[in-house]
């Protein structure tokens, strides 16, 4: 029975390495121009930074 066990668990364990490694070897399209990190989003535009922003920040530091 535990033979059977880890038998069952190799298999799935080989099944899954196969399948992860044939899905990292694919090129990746993207779907638009990358935003992350991207202050200028279409939504709002990056604003500059205040004396009241640096004086905010000065106190949590």
């Amino acid at each position: 029975m535990k033979k059977r066990f880890y038998l069952f668990l190799t298999a799935i364990s080989l099944l899954t390495t196969a399948q992860a490694q044939n899905t990292a070897t694919k090129a990746v399209t993207l779907l638009g121009p990358p935003t992350w990190g991207n202050p200028n989003q279409p939504w709002g535009t990056r604003r500059p930074v205040t004396a009241a922003d640096r004086a905010l920040i000065a106190r949590f530091l």
